[in-house]
């Protein structure tokens, strides 16, 4: 919150002004000018926040054990058991697979940023 309210503060208030000034509704305020100067913010939180999402194995492996109900059985999981069976090949294949999966969605990330936050001043 802290992060985006110093992002919001960041925004020219010429821009919003002049905006003011041309009749632009808030809605359009917000969805052309804000966003533009929130995009990098938004690209930092939720790439931290994807990040952080990793951390709740610890508190599910206190409660439940190696083996928990299949709805909250993640991939943490999952290769913590082949790490104790040392199943080294299917431990290097998820962990393979889930940087696969953090690199696209970084990826799509970066690119829905480049597109929303093109022609804001550096």
């Amino acid at each position: 919150m802290i992060l985006f309210m110093a992002a919001l503060a960041s925004v020219p208030k010429d821009i919003l002004e002049v905006a003011r000034l041309e009749s632009a509704t808030p809605l359009q305020t917000f969805f052309y000018i804000k966003i533009r100067y929130l995009s990098s913010s938004i690209l930092f939180v939720t790439i931290m926040s994807l990040i952080n999402s990793f951390k709740v194995f610890r508190e599910v492996y206190l409660l439940t054990g190696n083996y928990p109900y299949h709805s909250i059985y993640m991939l943490q999981h999952f290769m913590n058991n082949k790490f104790e069976s040392l199943d080294y090949q299917a431990l290097s294949a998820a962990a393979i697979l889930m940087c696969l999966v953090m690199i696209v969605i970084i990826g799509i990330l970066f690119v829905v940023e480049n597109h929303f936050g093109k022609d804001v001043e550096g």
